[in-house]
């Protein structure tokens, strides 16, 4: 599609809810599910109200074509993704793309650049790899899957620790938690406690967190969400001092075996390519990688 040379960049926060249901028209036309357009919908509305956010609407002369979403602005690192109008993936737009991050790093004095776009926007990967000075893949996130049906029903003992569901009241400890063991690149702000809360109401969205019996010190959290007959794996986390004793795999294994008594079958997770403990893990468990869902590109800023 021939690309007007008239595009112009605008930040999310200047505009009114009119433009968060012409954000979701186009993430829609991409072909995703309702459940996926429903957590673009609500990061939307929550971009809305973060007081750091730096997401950007891209217009042409037609109106709306990108959005670009900028968060966790930790220290020295600005991160984005970008979700495209359908069939809209040109040489320059990714210039364009490119060159305002640039300019928003300087502005925001961040000397790295992350840029992750799905699998699925082909051109703009392609013209990312081959068209730009600077322009690097950094990592893949990977999908893996298991089928629950052939899972080992033996359960793992947990000796002096137990699994216990996160609810309101306990929400500021699980949040706490994320703060002092989160070693991502996206820091815990207003935003994600926003997030947090929603999910955990959210009857679909389930978080446990791994606590000693004696003094209830969390050593490990673990979150997912049903839906159908499928259970997405989406946050695992242990704190540095325990690493090593195989929690993990017993959280997960505790999670799986529950989902499949209720009649689950197949489990899902994401995992980073260059987390190499993570993919051992989850190799070791049976799950396999069947797809690539996004690219990472760390772009000289």
């Amino acid at each position: 599609m021939q690309i007007s040379q008239g595009m112009i960049m605008f930040l999310l926060k200047d505009y009114n809810s009119k433009y968060l249901r012409d954000c979701l028209r186009v993430f829609k036309e991409r072909g995703r599910d309702s459940g996926e357009a429903k957590r673009f919908e609500n990061r939307l509305n929550l971009a809305f109200k973060s007081k750091d956010n730096l997401t950007k609407l891209v217009f042409d002369s037609q109106g709306l074509v990108a959005v670009v979403f900028v968060w966790g602005l930790t220290k020295d690192c600005l991160n984005s993704s970008v979700f495209l109008k359908k069939d809209f993936e040109s040489k320059e737009l990714a210039d364009f793309i490119v060159r305002k991050l640039k300019r928003t790093a300087e502005q925001s004095n961040k000397e790295k650049i992350f840029l992750s776009i799905d699998s699925d926007y082909e051109q703009l990967i392609n013209d990312l790899k081959r068209n730009h000075a600077g322009v690097r893949v950094s990592s893949e996130h990977w999908v893996m899957e298991k089928n629950l049906e052939s899972f080992d029903n033996q359960k793992p003992s947990l000796e002096e620790l137990e699994l216990v569901k996160v609810n309101e009241e306990s929400l500021r400890e699980c949040i706490n938690f994320y703060k002092r063991n989160n070693v991502g690149e996206v820091r815990l702000d207003d935003l994600s406690k926003e997030v947090l809360r929603k999910r955990i109401k959210n009857f679909s969205n389930y978080y446990f967190v791994l606590k000693n019996k004696e003094n209830e010190k969390i050593t490990g959290l673990i979150d997912y969400s049903i839906n159908g007959k499928t259970v997405s794996v989406n946050n695992i986390l242990v704190s540095p001092e325990n690493r090593g004793k195989g929690l993990a795999s017993k959280m997960i294994k505790l999670v799986l075996l529950d989902c499949k008594s209720r009649g689950i079958r197949k489990a899902v997770l994401g995992v980073n390519s260059l987390n190499k403990p993570a993919v051992k893990l989850y190799e070791k468990l049976g799950f396999k990688k069947t797809a690539t869902s996004s690219i990472k590109f760390g772009i000289t800023s």
